[in-house]
């Protein structure tokens, strides 16, 4: 959704942070990239830079306590994770937490984790520590996804992580699945 009451300019991929205090967004400007944003809920302050660089910043994660946020980008020719402290820091401190490429950063319930899709649809897993500062270890491949393009960079996310751990994505497979919606669900229940 656009956020036209900050800004007339078009935007995409907006997130809640923990507390509902801001919401996270690509600011697109046609023909110069897109910058990663966070808009005060209140209305009472101007939206804000969170990551910003003459390439892409989108996609951007806030982690589980909202002191952090993953976020892609391309400033190196190629989409990486990085991560910012939210709210961002004075000195433009950030880390690059993927190696070789990476979209769509979804945090561990427990923000002890990052996970991500490569540009061989393998999920990764990167153990980050986040206090007082950020460290990243490694990247290792859990599996091989089957995941359909979406338009992994600009379009809609193609996978989640369910509350339980399990992970969420859309495959060439579930594009066939079925699914039961209930309505009035309330309405059928015994008395």
């Amino acid at each position: 959704r656009c956020l036209s009451d900050w800004s007339s300019d078009v935007c995409s991929s907006d997130l809640w942070s923990p507390d509902g205090r801001y919401i996270i967004y690509a600011h697109v400007k046609p023909g110069a990239g897109s910058d990663l944003l966070a808009a005060p809920v209140d209305k009472q302050s101007n939206p804000f830079v969170v990551a910003q660089t003459p390439a892409n910043e989108d996609q951007g994660q806030f982690s589980p306590d909202g002191h952090w946020v993953a976020y892609t980008s391309n400033e190196s020719g190629v989409s990486e994770i990085y991560v910012v402290p939210f709210p961002p820091s004075p000195n433009g401190e950030k880390w690059l937490v993927s190696r070789g490429g990476g979209v769509q950063a979804r945090w561990r319930r427990d923000g002890k984790e990052l996970f991500y899709l490569s540009p061989d649809s393998q999920m990764m897993a990167v153990e980050v520590n986040t206090g007082p500062v950020f460290e990243s270890g490694n990247p290792q491949k859990l599996f091989q996804t089957d995941i359909v393009d979406t338009g992994i960079r600009t379009g809609p996310t193609s996978w989640d992580i369910a509350p339980d751990g399990r992970f969420l994505i859309i495959t060439s497979s579930s594009i066939d699945a079925s699914l039961t919606v209930a309505l009035n669900w309330r309405t059928g229940t015994a008395k």
